[in-house]
């Protein structure tokens, strides 16, 4: 866990920072004109403003000031992350990493982000909205993120994957769908960490270290039954106290994130290769084809052959050009 006091996003070392949705800087689709395949794509409203980058870009960028920041890396993006915990202090680093995301509250400074490997979402929510959207819908007398939080959280994730999947369709989220989600993640997050007084509070009983081995075994055995048993058994926990536990450090149940696993590698199966969809559902989890289709429908908003053929329109489309 870190605390920190700002929201420089730095994509190279080079020139002079600047800001992150600057229009002068990209072309009208949001995506910069020397990327030839990296770049940055944008969508933003008077809610949220969402940037998703792809390889490097050759400037410096600016985060958006007043705003919630949230960062989602994909699976294999590492992120270096520069931050002092107070004025005048020195300077720490941590790297972010799938599955992990990083959330930064508004109003601070002096943090960094530079990318190792690169594939990042980054969502910010502007401030007044999400204050007045909290305010609205919890009893909260200050509905601020107490402090910058980098953790496991499967339902941010989701969500993230959703608008990523937008981008690498050549589709630019509409406002109503961004606003739709800007709801949903001001009160998600505000109820999920702004009561909290410090970040090890909502960590206590797994460490960074218990929840990989959590993960990594989920990764393991994700075509074959997992039982909340066999994850509390990897971590030396009873039942009762590893779920509490999970919940309270990831943000949802074993059963709601083991199966946001399953759809992420179906998803993959489905992009990077020609299995047929019941092995699909088999390698994934899932004893019957039919029951896979329904769970995939309602994580994705459309049955895995859609998925795939879409997939496989875009990449015909890229390939073409």
């Amino acid at each position: 866990m870190a605390h920190a006091r700002g929201a420089l996003f730095r994509v190279s070392s080079l020139s002079q920072a600047r800001p992150l949705f600057a229009a002068d800087e990209f072309d009208a689709q949001g995506v910069s004109d020397d990327a030839r395949g990296d770049g940055l794509m944008r969508a933003e409203c008077a809610a949220i403003r969402v940037a998703y980058l792809v390889g490097t870009l050759p400037v410096d960028l600016e985060a958006v000031p007043d705003a919630v920041e949230i960062l989602i890396p994909s699976e294999d993006a590492i992120f270096e992350i520069a931050y002092s915990a107070s004025a005048g202090s020195e300077r720490r680093s941590l790297l972010l990493r799938g599955p992990q995301v990083s959330i930064i509250p508004g109003e601070q400074l002096d943090a960094s982000y530079r990318p190792r490997r690169s594939d990042m979402l980054v969502i910010a929510l502007d401030q007044a909205f999400y204050q007045a959207k909290v305010r609205r819908a919890l009893p909260f007398e200050t509905p601020n993120i107490v402090e910058h939080c980098t953790v496991v959280d499967p339902f941010i994730r989701e969500i993230g994957n959703a608008l990523r999947n937008e981008f690498r369709m050549r589709r630019t989220p509409n406002t109503v769908y961004l606003e739709s989600w800007a709801g949903v993640l001001a009160i998600y997050v505000a109820a999920t960490y702004g009561r909290r007084t410090s970040i090890e509070q909502s960590c206590v009983g797994l460490s960074l270290r218990k929840v990989e081995r959590v993960i990594a075994f989920i990764q393991q055995h994700l075509a074959d039954t997992v039982l909340v048993e066999h994850l509390a058994a990897t971590v030396h926990m009873s039942v009762y106290h590893f779920t509490r536990m999970f919940k309270q450090t990831v943000g949802s149940s074993p059963h709601v994130y083991i199966t946001a696993q399953r759809m992420e590698h179906a998803k993959r199966l489905l992009r990077n290769s020609d299995l047929p969809l019941v092995d699909v559902a088999a390698l994934s989890g899932f004893q019957t084809q039919a029951h896979f289709t329904g769970v995939f429908r309602k994580c994705a908003g459309m049955t895995p052959r859609e998925f795939r053929l879409n997939h496989q329109a875009r990449y015909g489309e890229l390939t073409a050009r």
